[in-house]
């Protein structure tokens, strides 16, 4: 009986990590609504699976789910408490629902963001992009809820031995926020050199340039991330972003999000949203059944997707 046991938990434990294998594909590949099933069923047979709960939280994030998003992160860090990563989605979950709740909500919320993001950089003192989502933090919010120039700062500096491309860009962040455009540029320029042009600093760039409005310089250099070589599948996504955001060479947009959506995709940008950007670029351009069209698409991938419901629901009149 105990080796019947043993057999059948081996077994159970084969299927886990296979599901574990098929929910990262489709995470990569934008299948929200098929990843959510999945995991779901995980959870259901295995309450204690601190992982499947970790991902529920990202799949929940990044379609704008943040209460979901939140508990499924606290479920994982209940379960394994010392896993960075479940401490970072948290906080960026808790950020963004605080931008998108009225403002005594919002203080609450914000309070518990920089907590989460310093906790994962306790837990994993080398993990580059806490420290970013940490310094970012720092920078931007207000100090009542734990912003700080100062630790912003100290923060870069304790980064420059571990990736001082990243420092730069943390200090580049820190001008930003405070509207020092010129050092803001400056900083940019050096992650830049560092990195001998990796188009994700060179996008850094541009994203600069945008939040002053210069917009030659801003497509200027979103061209030149993009005839580098080392440009990933993600830098095509924010490049469309970018352009998108920002209203500018709105077909131009379009053709980059598409050339993303052609090749590989990545849990990052998910395809949904690039999808979603297509709609909305086909909007501002007129051209409503385009736009409906790419709104469809991205909720073929993720039928809760609201900014995509809403899309649909304006083009449709």
């Amino acid at each position: 009986m105990y080796r019947r046991i043993g057999l059948v938990l081996a077994l159970l434990l084969g299927v886990s990590g296979f599901a574990a294998d098929s929910v990262a594909v489709m995470l990569n590949a934008g299948r929200v609504d098929d990843a959510i099933k999945a995991l779901s069923a995980q959870v259901t047979a295995n309450p204690q699976n601190a992982e499947a709960f970790g991902q529920l939280c990202r799949a929940y994030y990044f379609v704008e789910d943040y209460d979901n998003a939140i508990s499924n992160c606290e479920r994982a860090i209940q379960l394994d408490p010392k896993i960075a990563r479940y401490h970072l989605w948290l906080g960026r979950a808790l950020g963004d629902k605080a931008d998108h709740v009225g403002p005594i909500g919002a203080m609450g919320l914000a309070r518990k963001v920089g907590p989460q993001f310093e906790r994962a950089v306790q837990l994993a003192p080398n993990d580059v992009q806490a420290r970013t989502d940490l310094a970012e933090f720092y920078s931007f919010a207000p100090g009542m809820v734990g912003g700080s120039d100062d630790k912003a700062r100290s923060l870069a500096e304790e980064t420059v031995k571990l990736d001082p491309v990243a420092a730069a860009n943390m200090r580049a962040q820190l001008e930003l926020s405070r509207k020092d455009y010129t050092a803001s540029e400056r900083e940019a320029k050096v992650a830049i050199e560092l990195s001998k042009g990796s188009p994700r600093s060179v996008l850094e760039l541009a994203r600069i340039y945008g939040k002053q409005k210069r917009w030659r310089e801003m497509e200027a250099t979103i061209q030149q991330a993009l005839s580098s070589p080392r440009k990933s599948p993600q830098d095509l996504f924010f490049a469309g972003e970018l352009l998108v955001g920002n209203g500018r060479n709105l077909a131009g947009a379009v053709e980059i999000l598409r050339s993303y959506l052609s090749g590989q995709t990545v849990e990052e940008a998910p395809a949904f949203r690039a999808y979603f950007l297509i709609g909305k670029a086909y909007e501002k351009m007129g051209d409503k059944a385009a736009a409906a069209k790419a709104y469809r698409s991205a909720l073929e991938l993720a039928s809760n997707y609201r900014r995509a419901q809403d899309g649909l629901r304006h083009v449709n009149g």
